[in-house]
């Protein structure tokens, strides 16, 4: 069965191409040409990489090690 979507994961130097681009002052209209990614791609791609986060990561997920560690924590305070 064929995939629903033809969305794929950006590669290292797809990345690296898009961002060398930008600091060169290509729009993202000429960046998006040259790499062959839509126009929203590299824009939400730059935009993500001007806020630091190059890896596509879910926030706020803390593991159940540190979690343990962290309230052991409070209650020693108590």
């Amino acid at each position: 069965m064929p995939p629903k979507t033809s969305r794929r994961e950006m590669t290292n130097a797809e990345k690296g191409a898009i961002l060398v681009l930008y600091y060169l002052f290509y729009t993202y209209d000429t960046i998006s040409f040259i790499v062959g990614r839509p126009y929203m791609t590299v824009k939400n791609f730059i935009c993500r990489t001007s806020k630091e986060s190059l890896q596509t990561t879910r926030q706020g997920v803390v593991d159940r090690q540190n979690f343990q560690s962290v309230t052991d924590g409070l209650f020693l305070v108590y």
